[in-house]
Parts: structure tokens; sequence; C-alpha cells
């Protein structure tokens, strides 16, 4: 199962959905075009500068060239993670390692134009997000991905500057939480309660004052609701 975000016209789950993926489109302005090209597809208008959801988890989600034109970006980097068992992510960057820089440009270039909007953030600050809240990830500089003004293989200066065209492509893998009930990998994370007082999630005799996190999760298949932790002794 294939889900592409901000899909455009559709054209790369296209020729996935040839190979014979079941594919998933959304879109938030396209997709009444998308609905006419693949109309035995799922296409769901989505604006991912919202808490969004799809209550189900797919083995590939495709986020090509959207991150970059949203406000809530980093929001709906970490939704998208949690819908993916494999993320490839590819977005325009700033060339810094800093992992708390971003910059907001208004009316940049035809297409951010458009929109009104551009956010510009550095390399440090995504994979700082992927660190976070993934198994593990590989980033792609390879020339062999370049293609018009759009450039992967471009040397890092840590100049803090952003190019139009500068670019960086990952991998990203999940980690793997089967549900305790069904043992399907199809956990969605529905709360997250930071630095709770550990006796919130174990019962002893020796209680102290030291700070878990604490995460509920819900499958989607069969509906249990269970602690992303060990289980509550």
């Amino acid at each position: 199962t294939v889900l592409e975000l901000g899909c455009g016209l559709g054209h790369i789950g296209g020729e996935l959905r040839d190979l014979g993926a079941i594919v998933t489109f959304t879109d938030g302005k396209n997709f009444k075009e998308v609905r006419k090209r693949f109309p035995n597809n799922e296409v769901i208008s989505l604006d991912q500068d919202t808490s969004w959801s799809l209550n189900k988890k797919f083995d590939l989600v495709i986020h090509w060239g959207v991150l970059y034109h949203l406000d809530n970006w980093a929001q709906d980097l970490k939704i998208a993670l949690k819908h993916a068992k494999l993320l490839c992510l590819e977005t325009e960057v700033i060339d810094s390692d800093d992992e708390n820089f971003q910059d907001i440009k208004l009316n940049e270039g035809w297409y951010d134009g458009c929109l009104n909007k551009a956010t510009h953030f550095s390399v440090g600050k995504v994979e700082n997000i992927l660190k976070e809240n993934s198994l593990s990830f590989k980033r792609y500089d390879d020339s062999g991905l370049n293609a018009d003004y759009h450039n992967y293989s471009w040397k890092s200066t840590d100049s803090r500057e952003h190019k139009s065209g500068q670019r960086r492509f990952w991998f990203v893998e999940m980690k793997s939480e089967n549900c305790r009930f069904c043992n399907k990998q199809s956990l969605i994370s529905i709360y997250k309660y930071s630095n709770a007082p550990s006796r919130a999630q174990y019962l002893s005799t020796d209680i102290s004052d030291e700070k878990t996190n604490i995460e509920l999760q819900q499958c989607s298949d069969c509906g249990l609701i269970q602690i992303g932790q060990q289980e509550v002794s």
C-alpha cells in the first residue's frame, strides 16, 4: 500500500499503481483532476497544514516537494511518519546543521507566489525530527537525483543560506510495533504525555519522581487502545 501526499496530478503514485501497488492519493488543490485520472483509486482532499489523520498505516508514504510550502511543516512531518512503515521524503532546505534554524519567505518564486509563502528550514532541523520519531534514516546526496534546477548533490558549507532548488532526499524506516491483541503493525498514536511521573506507568514498592513519556496508541485493525510502553505491572 502506498500513500502519495501532495500528489499534484499523481504522476509518481500513478507509476507505482501501474506496477501493481494499491495507491491512495492526497492533494489540497488538484484532487478533482486526480479523481478523473484514477477513478478506481482512493483520492482524498487533504490540507496538510491541519492536524490530519487517515487512521491507517501504509507500507510506503511518498512526501515530495510539499514540506516547505507549509506553515506547520514540523507537525505535518511527524503525522506523516505515524502513517508510514517507510517514508520517502524530499524537500528544499537551508544549508545548515543547526537543529533550530528556519526562516519564512513571502511570495518567493512562481509556485510559492501562488501560495503566498515558503518556509525554509535547516537540514539539521529536519533530521532532528527524524531522529526523534523514526527507527533509522538515510540521506541520499547523489548527483543522479539532480533534475533541471533541483540539486541534491550540493556540498554543505553551513552557510545558513537558502537557494532555489537546493534540496535533500531521505528514506526513513519507522519503528515497528505490533498490536498486542491482533499482532498487526497498525498502531497509530492518539495521545502523548511527556514527563509524566513514573508512578503513572509502573506500580512498584520503589516509588520515585523519575519522569517518563506515556503514549496511547490505537490499532487501526482491531481498535484496541493500548499504552505504547511496557505493560503496566
